[in-house]
């Protein structure tokens, strides 16, 4: 995908709530397992969700936080606005996210908040 496109996909997926992302990345995660979605409650979607992120987190702060030093990054103003932000991130995570795109899941990262990510690093 080039660089445009990824822009306009970055865009829309911060127009997203944080909700309907964390939705959408479960449901993505749940068919790639061959489970249907169709009648599952916003709960198991959640928990879903939740699980995925937690098993992944600690690569995601490293990788992020320590090895690419995002903190420094972001003071120092290095992207031009969160859409170009999002992009850096999504390729740093990409060999990491599994199933879900990597857009969608630095999109949710950044809309949860960067500094709580890498607040104990």
């Amino acid at each position: 995908m080039d660089k445009e496109n990824e822009k306009v996909i970055i865009a829309g997926y911060l127009e997203s709530t944080t909700e309907e992302i964390e939705r959408t990345i479960a449901r993505i995660l749940l068919v790639s397992e061959g489970v249907s979605t169709a009648t599952m409650a916003d709960e198991g979607l959640a928990n879903t969700v939740a699980k995925y992120l937690s098993n992944r987190m600690s690569v995601f702060r490293q990788n992020l936080c320590v090895d690419w030093n995002l903190g420094e990054k972001i003071k120092s103003s290095a992207f031009g606005n969160n859409v170009e932000l999002v992009a850096a991130i999504a390729d740093v995570i990409a060999p990491l996210v599994g199933a879900p795109p990597a857009l969608m899941v630095a999109t949710l990262l950044f809309k949860r908040g960067l500094q709580e990510l890498c607040k104990d690093v």
